[in-house]
């Protein structure tokens, strides 16, 4: 690999060849000095060889070119096939929401939309809350319980609302037969 180095230059390169990460390398450096060698791999068998530079810093890798003995393949990008998800047969499928419910989205004083998928009980709930506290009365956070955007190996996912962080929010009335 020729190459140089730089300040701005990644300091976590993984060099993988053949699908094996062998080596890690750095181009950071103070100033640059022309391009040189800055990785040889030798002794590797005759034949075909896959080589991969994996950044892993938001900063330059700079390649000025590959050198080798041989010829050069056209570069064939590789996309990943995804992974097939199956069911947990332990899990059962979470239950899908009916009835009366809502979208409240609720923009904080930072300008950050929060976004929930609710029962009409929890809004009402919100909304008795937000009346009382902005009347003096009652805890300064209200907690809204994430439901079926429960992911991960969590029993419960909670959002505290701050009442003082609260900006506006917006209730979208829909039901579910």
């Amino acid at each position: 690999m020729i190459s140089s180095t730089w300040w701005s230059g990644s300091d976590d390169i993984d060099v993988i060849i053949d699908g094996v990460k062998v080596d890690k390398i750095s181009l950071k450096g103070s100033d640059i000095k022309g391009p040189r060698i800055m990785y040889e791999k030798l002794e590797l068998s005759q034949g075909e060889h896959s080589v991969e530079f994996i950044n892993n810093t938001k900063n330059y890798l700079f390649l000025y070119s590959v050198e080798m003995d041989g010829a050069l393949s056209s570069y064939q990008p590789v996309t990943p096939a995804p992974t097939p998800t199956e069911p947990d047969p332990v899990d059962p499928e979470p239950e899908q929401p009916s009835g009366d419910r809502a979208i409240l989205v609720v923009t904080l004083t930072t300008g950050l939309e929060k976004e929930y998928d609710l029962p009409m009980t929890d809004i009402n709930a919100f909304l008795n809350w937000y009346d009382s506290r902005y009347a003096g009365n009652g805890p300064a956070k209200f907690a809204i319980n994430k439901y079926i955007n429960n992911k991960g190996p969590f029993s419960k996912r909670t959002d505290y609302m701050i009442f003082d962080k609260i900006l506006t929010f917006e209730v979208n009335e829909y039901t579910i037969q």
